[in-house]
This record gives C-alpha cells, sequence and structure tokens, in this order.
C-alpha cells in the first residue's frame, strides 16, 4: 500500500491529539471543553467556515475544486461510558 509521506508526517500530531482528547472525558451532550479543544486545533489550522451546531457540534466546510468529488466526515466527539 501507498500512503504520501505527507499524511505520513503528521502520524506524531495525530497521535498527540488522540492523548490529549483521552484526557477530556465528557459524556452526551456536554462535550464542552471537547469542542474547544477541537476549535482551538481547526483555528490553528487555519480552517475557515467554522460554524457551531447544538452548542457542541462543530461544522467545517473546506472548499474543493468545482466538478471534484466531495468527501464528508462525521464524528462523535463523546466518550464511552462502560459499566
Amino acid at each position: 500500500m501507498f500512503i504520501d509521506k505527507d499524511i505520513i508526517s503528521l502520524r506524531e500530531k495525530v497521535i498527540k491529539h488522540r492523548r490529549a482528547l483521552h484526557k477530556i472525558p465528557e459524556l452526551g451532550f456536554n462535550v464542552y471543553k471537547t469542542k474547544d479543544y477541537i476549535l482551538k486545533v481547526l483555528e490553528e489550522c487555519e480552517f475557515k467556515n467554522i460554524e457551531i451546531l447544538a452548542k457542541t457540534g462543530i461544522k467545517v466546510v473546506v472548499p474543493g475544486v468545482e466538478g471534484a468529488k466531495t468527501l464528508a466526515f462525521r464524528t462523535d466527539m463523546d466518550g464511552i461510558l462502560l459499566n
């Protein structure tokens, strides 16, 4: 499998963010610290068109090339509660 060197170079950054997010154990719709963390990262990456939905949801539109395919991501931000 071929993986672009730019993607490989993001490995440490992704690990850092994953570890930081796992230190913010929020549940349900009470993910305010998680939302703030993600907003900070998106703003540092200079994303534009950031919109807050339902208090803690985040929508980011990244315009692509006209006529090209559209790619969309959806993720959950809350933790998993195990009994």
